[in-house]
């Protein structure tokens, strides 16, 4: 009796040993899964995400958007109280797209659905009702990063392969980028690459850092990215990316940032402003291979510029907005002093290339016009795989950033003298 009831016993653990494995292999999620999906990609045509933008909302103004927003009470993670909260981006007239946004647990991946009871629509009459299957254009994350009892946003997703990110006492500036194709070249259409898929990692409740992973796609690169971020008066985002090329790409931009720069103190032209300043980023400040340090002020462009700094593994590269005084913006609303630096250090050889800046005429303070990333000797070619590991600082100021001292202002002066003829020589 006891060798059957400790047999059947055994049978019955066996079982259910079975079940939760079969439960986990079910629900298991690794990187590499993005990886694999990144790479099997390039076998197919390019699929960008579809327009979702209903009819009812198209007509909407930009003013009349603004009143479309997440509620608190659905904010994801609130009920559990953990430190990392996620609000979500409506679809819009400037960003009709939703890449698909699943969340991570120790169950595995989940898809997160979409209701329009999730939002608020202020002073909007929405008829028909919308959809429940929209979708969201993007999402931006939510931590204690300025006092221990307000949980602000710090990091941004929303469009194609941009994330702002801020650090304490910020606003938000400059934009990062998953990746840059054919940026600032006169002969080739630039491709903007999308993150069609994002994993949202559950932190856990004393986190002090979030886990993102994203799918990557372009007509030319696939890609799979994983991010971790740790938010504070520096915010640091650690990034893993895998690319896959579907066709060769010749001008490949490697960590790139986008900015605005519409003028300086000394411009010739404010446009009508009456503010002293006004920029995103007022200088590129690069580390070289050879441990020398760079430091090119930006001013405003008649024409198109674009820079090539040429280097062996780069030590760091950055776009900064060292002038931190008020009162040269004068400007209460946009706070252009409180803008974030960002800075690139990568990990490992990233051999031969180029840091590039391009510089565009504008004037428009709306409109980035300037563009910074790595652009490697080597063009990704058809079937290639390659991994850049590297981390991006969001910060006010760094005294380590020249390790002396630094350009804080660059001025130009320009001598005259005049002869009796009247003609004027330099």
């Amino acid at each position: 009796m006891n060798f059957r009831l400790h047999l059947a016993l055994a049978l019955i653990t066996g079982l259910m040993l079975a079940v939760t494995l079969r439960s986990k292999e079910l629900h298991h999620y690794t990187f590499a899964k993005i990886q694999a999906e990144a790479q099997r990609l390039t076998a197919q045509p390019f699929v960008p995400l579809p327009n979702v933008l209903p009819p009812q909302l198209k007509k909407l103004t930009a003013v009349q958007e603004q009143g479309i927003f997440w509620k608190d009470t659905y904010r994801l993670w609130r009920k559990k109280g953990l430190p990392f909260q996620v609000d979500f981006y409506h679809v819009n007239n400037e960003c009709p797209t939703s890449p698909e946004i699943n969340t991570v647990d120790y169950r595995g991946a989940h898809h997160l659905a979409y209701s329009p009871s999730f939002f608020n629509f202020l002073n909007l009459n929405i008829n028909p009702p919308l959809p429940n299957n929209l979708g969201y254009a993007g999402f931006y994350l939510r931590y204690p990063i300025n006092k221990a009892d307000s949980l602000d946003g710090f990091f941004s997703v929303l469009g194609a392969s941009y994330f702002r990110v801020l650090a304490q006492d910020q606003i938000y500036g400059l934009s990062a980028r998953g990746l840059a194709i054919n940026a600032g070249l006169d002969d080739k259409p630039e491709e903007f690459p999308q993150f069609k898929e994002w994993w949202l990692h559950e932190p856990a409740p004393n986190a002090s850092e979030m886990v993102l992973d994203a799918l990557l796609d372009s007509p030319s690169v696939t890609g799979a990215y994983g991010f971790k971020i740790s938010p504070g008066s520096v915010t640091s985002v650690d990034i893993h990316a895998t690319l896959f090329c579907r066709k060769q790409v010749d001008w490949l931009g490697i960590a790139p940032f986008s900015s605005m720069y519409l003028y300086g103190e000394n411009a010739p032209n404010h446009f009508g402003n009456f503010h002293p300043e006004v920029h995103d980023s007022d200088g590129v400040l690069v580390h070289t291979g050879k441990d020398e340090w760079l430091w090119r002020p930006l001013g405003q462009a008649p024409m198109v510029q674009i820079y090539k700094f040429d280097d062996e593994n780069p030590k760091g590269f950055g776009l900064l907005q060292r002038d931190r005084d008020f009162q040269h913006y004068q400007d209460l609303d946009l706070k252009y002093n409180v803008r974030p630096s960002a800075w690139v250090t990568p990990h490992g050889d990233w051999g031969r290339g180029a840091i590039v800046l391009v510089h565009r005429p504008s004037t428009n303070p709306n409109t980035d016009n300037v563009i910074l990333y790595w652009h490697p000797d080597q063009p990704l070619k058809t079937g290639e795989r390659m991994d850049f590991d590297y981390t991006i600082d969001f910060y006010m100021n760094d005294a380590n950033r020249p390790p002396l001292a630094y350009a804080k202002e660059t001025l130009i002066v320009s001598r005259v003298r005049s002869w009796p003829h009247g003609q004027l020589l330099p």
